[in-house]
Order: C-alpha cells, then sequence, then structure tokens
C-alpha cells in the first residue's frame, strides 16, 4: 500500500507544473557539436546559447519575472548546459566560475542562467569576473 501511494506521489510532483512550459520546449533538439574548449567567456556560452536553443526557449527563459525563476530550468535545459558547456569537463571557462568561487556545476548553470536572462532582456553582459577584460 505505501509502495503505491508513493507512487502516486511521485506521479503527482512529475506532472505539478513545476517546470511550466519547460518540460516540451526543445532546447537543444539535435544540436551541433560544440567545442567547449573554445567558450573562454561569458559572451562565448551566450553565443553558443543563441545558436543551440529555439526562439521558444529563448522566449521561456526571457519571460522569467526574475533571474531567480529561471531554477524551474534546472531539471532540463540546465542539465543540458552542464553535460554540453564543459561545466562537468574541462573546459576554460569553467576556471572563470572557480576563480568567482563557484564550484559545482549545478552552480554554475544557475548563474549562466541568471545571467543570460539578463542578457536576454536587454541587461548586456553583467559585470562579472566571467567576461574577458
Amino acid at each position: 500500500m505505501r509502495s503505491y501511494i508513493l507512487l502516486i506521489i511521485l506521479a503527482l510532483y512529475g506532472c505539478s507544473g513545476r517546470e511550466t512550459g519547460t518540460k516540451t520546449a526543445k532546447y537543444a533538439g539535435q544540436p551541433a557539436p560544440i567545442d567547449v574548449q573554445s567558450l573562454k567567456s561569458l559572451r562565448d556560452v551566450f553565443s553558443t546559447l543563441d545558436q543551440q536553443l529555439p526562439m521558444e526557449t529563448k522566449n521561456a527563459i526571457a519571460s522569467c519575472a526574475t533571474p531567480f525563476d529561471t531554477i524551474k530550468f534546472h531539471g532540463n535545459l540546465g542539465m543540458w548546459m552542464r553535460n554540453n558547456l564543459g561545466f562537468w569537463g574541462d573546459a576554460p571557462f569553467k576556471a572563470k566560475f572557480l576563480d568567482e568561487g563557484i564550484g559545482h556545476p549545478d552552480e554554475m548553470s544557475g548563474l549562466t542562467l541568471r545571467l543570460y536572462w539578463a542578457y536576454l532582456i536587454g541587461q548586456g553582459y553583467p559585470k562579472y569576473g566571467l567576461m574577458p577584460n
């Protein structure tokens, strides 16, 4: 009986709309291979996201009310970023995060999403050490 209740809870939680609008959003589709060694700055990462993400996904990110609302992308687009932008590996850009005291790929993708949100809504590039001099 307990296992059935647990399954029902998990099923309902998975359909809760916690990531409203992002479950079916395509964020990579069949992306071109990413040369993570070429990602040396936030500008490079944003350029890659601009090329890889469909307009539907960029609009969903930009429609977030605050940068912290981008957390709803953590389990899908955030995972794609961690796996494909070298946050788990040795991409040169990862060193800039480490220099800023950001040590875990989850934090790296979260900050990248918040900064990308600011970029998409026209706030430009933030003043972080993640930018080239």
